[in-house]
């Protein structure tokens, strides 16, 4: 499968003027499942992928959910997601209803609804026929010839709590909208909540509007959850002429792309009028069947309205869905809409008879068409912006240097948890590096300082001989992972570990003050491994790791943790915001500060005077030229010894940061190759 890294959230206030908190979200990220589903278009039986969640980046006054997206490339990935999908739906429901179910059945039974079908939709919801009759008689005595309920009339005993559902005053139990307002009518899909919000909570006297109570679904009020569809769709605000309005029908079909995603193949509007009146009708064809319905019926969402021109302002408003089985399907494929077989059965869902603005009218439109693109355009408003095939050319030497860390991005961190188990203390996850016929393990050779310092305090830290030695004179330094195992002493070792790094970045920062370095802690957490990277300048990642005297073990602590976490990121200036925050993220959870080779045909390494120059081709000069890029040489020294002792530097106790008169000598060294840097 293809992994891409996303951005699943953040605790900024989204389009919705909505805002999770950071301790909701980093509750959130500890509470989810492995694994979930990913499905097009919010359609959860159009399976596409599948999703885990890795961890959560700080930056300044910004948490962000990252998580990681896996989609098949093959019939068998396909199928694996499918059926990932499955088991994961019916987990999902078997936890929201598990606390419900056991009550739920047993009121049940004094309606005579012995073995009704129980499954979870923003709330424990019953299913057989006439459920909810048999549960408010009264209530459906309401109904009028279409099966609509006066709004009015159903807020009198019940509270509407969102997302289509209705909570009894009087009883346990709650009424839902019809089925039909979900995509493709569906129980298993997000019912079309932005319009009945928008409708319901109007209040709108005005409007005199009607719904339908869906008669087979009942609820269970106690843990009604609201749904949170993260697709953002909005309707026009600005008045039209209806009067001036054309009558005639047109189609407007779906691009390729739109279809794929909306299942819309196109949508027919049609205006007709006489000397009092402008009416307008709008249906949808979809190029899928209905699942909630059948797999032979194709559900179309249907508008009717009816503009008076004496009061200028829709004065009737109502909507359906029609129901064509395959024959009737085919045949509409090539009829426009005032065509159309007039005993096509349909199921009304709503309808409002008062004065309707016609702003209202068109915002209302589009959002009980939510999903269907076509709609928006008709009325003016584009929803997505038009594709273009030729991607924005940014320069190379732009797109370079803002792949490279810089001391103005700031200081950042990253908290994942990823499967694993942490066996014993150590130094890991080395950089990687690919000649194009082997992979080399590398560390860059500044580390073994931290090693010598974390020895002086007690830890028995090494780094594998296997590993490459990497000297480069560039902007960064790579610690890698260092790995806290979990016994009777884990919290002195967390100490030991914090303040061997301490003092070897305030030894770095005596030499490299403008570097910028990255580390990751790893240690057990909730039968998994919890891992913390700081990414930054190096005086910057001193001051916060200054702050830190515990690692998490519980959710309590780490919901604290994120906390003080994001308090001490924001007391740091970031005067730029460019850099990708996905860039140093790896899918093993880790942050890593990734070096750009230099492609060999870009440069050429010459030797004069016992010095090494690199020269740049015309191209690579001319691609960084007016940023602030340069060239470096990594070389890879096989041995060195200390100035003072004689023996190999790496096992030696001395340290050339601390030890007067100390000094590494290398003495085998080759050319690992050429690295972009900031200059």
């Amino acid at each position: 499968m293809k992994s891409f890294l996303g951005i699943f959230n953040t605790d900024l206030v989204n389009k919705y003027k909505q805002r999770i908190p950071l301790r909701e979200l980093a509750s959130s990220f500890i509470d989810c499942p492995s694994g979930l589903p990913q499905c097009l278009g919010h359609d959860m039986h159009r399976p596409a992928g599948w999703a885990e969640l890795l961890g959560l980046h700080f930056e300044k006054n910004i948490c962000s959910l990252i998580g990681v997206s896996n989609a098949y490339e093959n019939d068998d990935e396909a199928k694996l997601i499918c059926q990932k999908h499955k088991i994961a739906l019916q987990e999902y429901v078997d936890e929201m209803t598990r606390d419900s179910r056991k009550p739920f059945l047993e009121s049940l039974k004094n309606l005579g609804a012995d073995s009704p079908k129980i499954t979870y939709a923003e709330c424990c919801i019953a299913l057989e026929e006439n459920i909810a009759v048999n549960a408010f008689p009264e209530l459906f005595e309401k109904c009028d010839k279409d099966g609509l309920i006066s709004i009015s009339d159903i807020l009198t005993d019940f509270t509407y709590n969102g997302d289509g559902i209705f909570c009894s005053k009087n009883s346990d139990y709650a009424v839902l909208a019809h089925q039909f307002f979900r995509k493709r009518l569906s129980i298993h899909n997000s019912c079309c909540n932005l319009f009945l919000n928008e409708l319901i909570q109007s209040n709108n006297p005005d409007w005199n509007a009607k719904i339908r109570i869906d008669k087979n679904m009942l609820g269970w009020k106690h843990g009604v959850k609201r749904s949170i569809e993260l697709e953002y769709w909005y309707g026009p605000k600005f008045n039209g002429d209806v009067s001036k309005i054309q009558k005639g029908v047109a189609r407007h079909k779906s691009s390729e792309d739109e279809a794929l995603y909306s299942l819309i193949d196109s949508t027919d509007f049609s205006w007709y009028y006489d000397n009092q009146s402008h009416t307008f009708e709008c249906e949808e064809i979809t190029t899928q069947p209905s699942v909630g319905v059948s797999d032979e019926h194709y559900g179309f969402r249907y508008i009717h309205s009816i503009y008076e021109h004496g009061k200028q302002a829709i004065v009737h408003f109502d909507a359906a869905i029609k129901l064509y089985n395959e024959e009737e399907y085919v045949k509409r494929l090539d009829q426009s809409l005032d065509k159309v077989d007039k005993n096509i059965p349909y199921t009304k869902l709503f309808r409002i008879d008062g004065q309707l603005a016609v702003s209202d009218w068109k915002r209302l439109c589009v959002l009980f068409m939510q999903g269907n693109p076509l709609i928006s355009e008709y009325f003016g408003v584009k929803q997505f912006p038009e594709k273009n095939d030729e991607v924005k050319k940014v320069a190379y030497g732009e797109r370079l240097s803002n792949s490279l860390y810089k001391n103005e991005y700031g200081v950042r961190a990253f908290l994942s948890c990823v499967d694993g188990t942490i066996e014993s203390d150590s130094i890991a996850e080395f950089d990687v590096l690919n000649d194009g016929e082997n992979q080399y393990s590398v560390v860059d050779s500044d580390v073994i300082e931290f090693v010598k310092e974390s020895k002086k305090n007690g830890l028995d830290l090494h780094i594998p001989e296997s590993v490459m030695r990497m000297d480069i004179n560039d902007s960064y330094i790579n610690i890698p992972t260092i790995k806290i195992s979990s016994n009777e002493n884990f919290e002195k070792k967390v100490h030991l570990v914090i303040q061997s790094l301490s003092s070897t970045l305030k030894l770095y920062n005596e030499h490299y003050s403008q570097k910028n370095i990255v580390f990751t802690l790893a240690w057990p957490f909730l039968k998994r491994i919890a891992k913390l990277s700081f990414i930054g300048g190096i005086q910057d990642v001193i001051d916060c790791i200054a702050e830190i005297n515990r690692l998490p073990k519980t959710k309590e602590e780490f919901l604290d943790f994120v906390e003080e976490l994001q308090k001490n990121i924001n007391l740091h200036i970031a005067t730029e915001n460019t850099f990708d925050k996905l860039s140093p993220i790896g899918l093993n959870g880790n942050m890593r500060l990734h070096r750009r080779p230099i492609q060999y045909a870009s440069c050429k390494i010459n030797h004069e005077d016992g010095k090494l120059f690199i020269e740049l081709s015309k191209d690579a000069s001319e691609i960084v030229q007016g940023y602030r890029i340069c060239p470096v040489i990594a070389f890879n020294a096989k041995s060195s010894s200390c100035s003072i002792c004689g023996k190999e530097y790496w096992d030696c106790k001395h340290q050339k940061f601390v030890d007067e008169k100390c000094y590494e000598k290398i003495e085998d060294v080759n050319i690992i190759g050429c690295f972009w840097s900031v200059e």
